[in-house]
């Protein structure tokens, strides 16, 4: 029973110091960050628009998420928030590059 328990525990400490768990965490905090900054400095009108984009969107995915197992959701959403994160961070940086450049 107590190897049972370290082996366990050995799960848990390999899963949260792995660098796809640290970059996750981060890019789920950087999103929720920016995107509440930037939703603060929108017009109420807009704030609406993009409620209502963002619930068709989120009702989409989940009318193709209820045939898939829990596990299966849980790691698409984790590598959707990583890839966009990625994908911001690349146009950020392409911004500020062509910003020099002229």
């Amino acid at each position: 029973m107590r190897l049972g328990r370290w082996k366990l525990f050995g799960g848990y400490f390999r899963t949260y110091s792995s660098q796809p768990y640290k970059e996750t965490v981060e890019a789920a905090e950087h999103l929720a960050a920016e995107s509440l900054l930037i939703l603060e400095r929108k017009s109420e009108e807009e704030r609406r628009q993009i409620f209502e984009r963002a619930t068709e969107l989120t009702e989409r995915f989940w009318d193709a998420a209820e045939k898939e197992p829990p596990l299966v959701v849980a790691f698409a959403l984790l590598t959707a928030l990583r890839t966009h994160h990625q994908l911001l961070q690349t146009q950020a940086k392409q911004i500020a590059a062509m910003r020099q450049n002229s």
